[in-house]
C-alpha cells in the first residue's frame, strides 16, 4: 500500500490525503551508499487522487518516506520521481563544523548539530575508528555521502531509515546464500575485472629490503592459467617478518578478481536455469552472497549494492552483487605503505549481539509450545514442573527464567514498562535520566563513578568529588594558554602545585603557597615579577613596596624588560644584575616602619676579594669593564684604585672625587 501525505505532514501513522491504490507502476530502488528512490506511475483517476502527486508531497511505502521532486504529466497519466526523505538534508546547509578526533557516532552527531536549521535526524554509528578535519560551507548530504564525506572516511554501509541514519560496518548478513555461476545466462550479467589479481607476489620494504625466498604465493596459484606476477614495494616495512607477513596479506586480499553480477529477475524467469538463482530474491541490501565460479573453481563473496523492487508485485526485480571493496572500516583507502601495521576491526559490540542473539535463535531447535490460560510457555520440555528453560509471556510481560516456571525471571519485559537484563546491547540509548553507579567506556580507560563521585581518566587524572582533591600522574601536561582572561577564578591551583611536568602556565597571576617548576616564563611588556610574600602595599608600578621582597626583571634607571634582574627587599633596596655589572643600592638602612633599622652585613665580595659594607644611602656598582663604584650617586660608575696588604687583600678604594672607603678585615 502506497499513502500520500501532504508536504508539511509529521505525524504519518495515519492513511494521509489518500491511498494510491490503482497504481501502473511503482518501484523502489536502492543504492548501497547510493541513491534511494521511488518512481510511481499513476493514472488520471475519476477520483482525483492524481492531483495530490505534485512537487514536495511525501509517499510512504513499506514503512519509508520518499519525497516527490520531479513529475511529468503525460496523455494517460502522471509519473513522478520522490527521493527517501534523508534527502530533504539537501536543503540545509553547514558553514563550519570541526571534527576533532571523533569516531563515526560521534562525527554523525557533529554534522547533524551543526545545520543551519534544527531538524529530526538522529544517528547512530558501529565504527569506532577516529579522524579529525573540518568541514566548510556544505550541505549535509554532501557531507555524509560525498568523495570526502563520513562514509569515504570511516567507511560502512548508511542505512536510511526514516529521521534515523545508521552507518554500520555491515548492514546486511551472510545468510548462507550460495548461487553456481559457469556460463552465461539469459538474465544475468557477469562482468570480471582481473586488473587487480596477482598470485605471486615480490614484495619490497624500506631501502630495498627483499625476501630470502624472494617471492610469496597465493593459495589460489594455480586456479589461473598461469601466475600473476607483481612487485609492491613496502616502505613502512623495515623486517623481513613484517614484509612477509604484510606481502600475505596484499595477496589475501588481491587473489581474487572483482566481480558484478546483474540479474535481471524478469529475463531470467524465463529459463531453465531460473530456478538455480530464485534464492537471490530473498537477499537484502548489504547481504553477502557466495558465488561459486566454476571456470576459475573458486568462491567469490558478493554483497549486494543495488536492489530494485516492484512495489505491485512486492517482489524483487533487479539485484546487483559486487565484490567486495576495500574500505576504512575494514582497512578502507588505507595505502600499501600502511599494510604492515593495519589492524583487522573487531565486530563492533552491537554487532556481536546481534549476531549471537541471531545464531541462538536460528540454531534453537525442539522445545515445546504450551498454551494455557492467559499465558504461552515456550519451555525445554512439555511439563511445567520438569522444564527449567522458560519462557513465560502473560498478562505481567514477557520474561527468560533458566530455574523453571516460577522464576526468578532475570531478562524480561513487565507490563508496567520494566526491561530486566544482564546485559543490554545496543547502538542509540536515549533517557531522561541514567541511573547507574560507574559508567566505564569500552577500553576501560574512563570511568565516572556516579556514586563515589570519582572521575578517573585513564588513571592518570582522578578527581575524587567527596575532598575536592585532583591527583595528577607524574606525565601530565597542564596548558591554559587558550582560556578567556575573563574566566574567574581559573589562574588558582591546588596547593601546593608539586608537579614539574607542568610546562604552561598562561595566565595572569596564580594564587598558590608552593610551585615548583623547572621554568618560570612571562609575556609581559614591563615589570614581569614573582612576589615571595606580601607584607606591605603595591606601587602605582603593580610592584609591591615597603618590604615585599620580590624578584623582577626591570630596574627603575629606564631599564626595560630583559636587561636586568633585581632580586628587591623594596624599591631601596636591593640587588641589581646585569650582563656586565653588579649593583647593591642600600638607600635607607631603616626599616620599612622608620624605627627598626635594617642589619647590614659586615661586607660582601668582589670576585675574591672581601669588601667593607657600604655606607647608608650608598649605591655600590662593579662593572666588568675596569671601572667600578658610583662613589658620588651621579649614576655613572667612578674610576678607581686600590691599594692591597702583603697577602693580596684590597684595604683602601679611592675614587677620582675623592671618595675613599676603607676594608677592614
Amino acid at each position: 500500500m502506497i499513502n500520500l501525505y501532504n508536504s508539511t505532514e509529521t505525524d504519518f501513522s495515519h492513511n494521509g490525503l489518500v491511498v494510491l491504490s490503482d497504481c501502473k507502476a511503482a518501484f523502489v530502488e536502492e543504492e548501497l551508499n547510493g541513491k534511494y528512490e521511488l518512481e510511481l506511475e499513476y493514472p488520471i483517476d475519476g477520483r482525483g487522487k492524481w492531483a495530490y502527486l505534485v512537487e514536495g508531497n511525501i509517499l510512504k511505502n513499506d514503512g519509508q518516506l520518499f519525497r516527490i521532486y520531479h513529475k511529468e504529466k503525460t496523455l494517460t497519466g502522471i509519473k513522478v520521481s520522490a527521493r527517501h526523505i534523508f534527502y530533504d538534508l539537501l536543503d540545509n546547509f553547514i558553514e563550519r563544523c570541526n571534527i576533532g578526533n571523533l569516531n563515526a557516532a560521534g562525527a554523525l552527531n557533529a554534522i547533524l548539530s551543526s545545520t543551519q536549521y534544527a531538524h529530526g535526524y538522529t544517528s547512530l554509528s558501529d565504527i569506532d575508528i577516529s579522524n579529525t578535519y573540518s568541514i566548510d560551507k556544505q550541505n549535509p548530504v554532501e557531507v555524509i555521502l560525498g568523495d570526502n564525506g563520513v562514509v569515504a572516511r570511516y567507511g560502512g554501509e548508511l542505512v536510511r531509515d526514516n529521521f534515523t541514519l545508521r552507518l554500520l560496518q555491515s548492514r546486511g548478513m551472510d545468510r548462507g546464500v550460495l548461487i553456481s555461476y559457469g556460463k552465461n545466462v539469459v538474465g544475468i550479467e557477469e562482468t570480471l575485472d582481473m586488473g587487480s589479481v596477482v598470485t605471486r607476489l615480490l614484495p619490497v620494504g624500506k631501502d630495498g629490503l627483499m625476501l630470502p625466498e624472494k617471492y610469496l604465493d597465493s593459495t589460489l596459484l594455480g586456479n589461473y592459467p598461469h601466475p600473476i606476477v607483481r612487485s609492491v614495494e613496502f616502505p613502512d616495512c623495515t623486517s623481513e617478518d613484517v614484509l612477509r607477513s604484510t606481502g600475505q596479506s596484499y595477496l589475501s586480499q588481491n587473489a581474487l578478481p572483482l566481480v558484478n553480477y546483474s540479474v535481471d529477475f524478469i529475463e531470467l524467469s524465463k529459463t531453465e536455469e531460473y530456478k538455480h538463482y530464485a534464492i537471490l530474491e530473498t537477499v537484502y541490501m548489504g547481504d553477502t552472497v557466495t558465488v561459486r565460479h566454476s571456470k576459475l573453481n573458486i568462491d567469490l563473496k558478493c554483497k549486494a549494492i543495488r536492489i530494485k523492487k516492484n512495489l505491485l508485485t512486492n517482489r524483487i526485480e533487479e539485484v546487483e552483487l559486487g565484490s567486495f571493496k576495500p574500505n576504512l572500516a575494514s582497512s578502507l583507502n588505507t595505502s600499501i605503505a600502511a599494510l604492515s601495521s593495519q589492524q583487522a576491526q573487531d565486530k563492533s559490540d552491537l554487532q556481536a549481539a546481534i549476531d549471537n542473539a541471531t545464531l541462538q535463535i536460528n540454531s534453537a531447535l525442539g522445545g515445546y509450545v504450551v498454551k494455557r490460560n492467559g499465558e504461552l510457555l515456550i519451555m525445554d520440555t512439555e511439563d511445567i514442573n520438569t522444564a527449567t528453560k522458560v519462557w513465560r509471556w502473560n498478562e505481567g510481560g514477557l520474561g527468560y527464567s533458566g530455574t523453571g516456571y516460577n522464576g526468578p525471571f532475570r531478562t524480561a519485559i513487565t507490563a508496567d514498562g520494566h526491561i530486566v537484563a544482564d546485559f543490554v546491547n545496543t547502538g542509540l540509548l536515549t533517557a531522561g535520566i541514567v541511573k547507574t553507579g560507574t559508567l566505564t567506556s569500552k577500553t576501560g580507560k574512563l570511568s565516572i563513578g556516579l556514586d563515589d563521585e570519582v572521575l578517573n581518566i585513564g588513571g592518570k587524572i582522578i578527581y575524587d568529588g567527596s575532598t575536592g582533591q585532583v591527583t595528577f600522574a607524574p606525565t601530565v601536561v597542564l596548558s591554559w594558554a587558550n582560556l578567556p582572561t575573563d574566566v574567574a577564578n581559573v589562574n588558582e591551583l591546588p596547593n601546593p602545585v608539586t608537579d614539574e611536568h607542568i610546562t604552561t602556565i598562561a595566565r595572569t597571576e596564580i594564587s598558590t603557597s608552593t610551585i615548583r617548576v623547572d621554568q618560570l616564563t612571562s609575556n609581559e611588556v614591563q615589570n614581569p615579577i614573582i612576589r615571595l610574600f606580601n607584607s606591605g602595599s603595591i606601587g602605582a608600578d603593580g610592584i609591591p613596596s615597603d618590604g615585599n621582597p620580590a624578584i623582577d626583571a626591570t630596574f627603575n634607571n629606564l631599564q626595560g624588560i630583559g636587561h636586568a634582574v633585581r632580586f628587591k627587599w623594596n624599591d631601596s633596596n636591593y640587588l641589581y644584575i646585569s650582563t656586565n655589572e653588579v649593583t647593591f643600592y642600600f638607600k635607607d638602612n631603616e626599616g620599612p616602619d622608620g624605627a627598626h633599622p635594617y642589619v647590614l652585613p659586615d661586607g660582601f665580595y668582589v670576585g675574591s676579594q672581601k669588601v667593607g659594607c657600604p655606607p647608608k644611602n650608598t649605591v655600590v656598582t662593579f662593572r666588568a669593564d675596569g671601572t667600578g663604584f658610583d662613589t658620588n650617586l651621579d649614576g655613572l660608575p667612578d674610576s678607581w684604585t686600590w691599594v692591597k696588604d702583603g697577602s693580596g687583600r684590597i684595604t683602601t678604594l679611592s675614587s677620582v672625587s675623592g671618595r675613599i672607603i676603607t676594608v677592614n678585615y
